[in-house]
């Protein structure tokens, strides 16, 4: 019995290796998000990473990170700064607009209905970037093309990396209680979560069996 509570196989051990690596992933993350423009590239090194972790693949957690980051730099800048100007500009618009009547509650369904869709692209572009060597072309004509066509998991990769932010603006005092689970665990946790799916979905697409990843 003592021997198999500290046995590396136990299922107890394992999990709780899983934990401490989203951890360590989640801190990467943060600290790589620092400045705005590589926050693009640092949640793709997260779901390369994390995407991994479902699958039981090998390798070095620290090293393969800044190594997805460097790799995907240069090609996720122009896609954090769009997102960036066009989510900053629908919040504006929807904190000016909001308690407004007529024209101006049309006007804010508006950008909240582009708000969501931007979202909807962003959960499915960065696990596509992190997964396949494409054109950003063709990663957004995916990302669509998923996020119509897998409308169930868009909603639940829309809730799992929202829900932090929205609690913050509705309840910010509860948020306080939850913060250090959250700072643990957070984007990383959700991204592990959202890899179940993913890999699910990217199996169908490569084919059981076939082997698809990211040299």
């Amino acid at each position: 019995m003592g021997k198999k509570i500290f046995d590396s196989g136990n299922g107890f051990n394992q999990f709780m290796a899983r934990i401490f690596n989203i951890m360590i992933l989640n801190l990467l993350w943060m600290l790589c998000c620092i400045p705005i423009v590589t926050i693009g590239a640092s949640s793709v090194a997260l779901y390369t990473m994390t995407l991994r972790l479902v699958r039981d693949e090998e390798g070095s957690l620290v090293r393969d990170f800044f190594k997805a980051f460097k790799v995907n730099l240069k090609q996720t800048v122009p896609v954090t700064l769009v997102f960036f100007f066009l989510y900053t500009f629908c919040l504006f618009n929807i904190l000016t607009l909001r308690g407004g009547e007529g024209t101006v509650m049309v006007l804010l369904v508006g950008n909240i209905a582009i708000l969501v869709i931007l979202t909807a692209l962003w959960v499915w572009i960065i696990p596509l970037i992190a997964r396949y060597e494409n054109t950003l072309a063709v990663h957004f004509n995916n990302a669509w093309r998923l996020a119509v066509g897998r409308f169930p998991y868009t909603l639940t990769f829309i809730v799992t990396t929202t829900a932090p932010l929205i609690w913050v603006m509705y309840s910010p005092q509860t948020f306080l209680f939850a913060f250090p689970l959250w700072f643990l665990l957070g984007g990383a946790g959700a991204a592990a979560i959202n890899s179940v799916y993913l890999r699910k979905v990217f199996d169908e697409m490569e084919g059981v069996g076939e082997d698809s990843d990211k040299e």
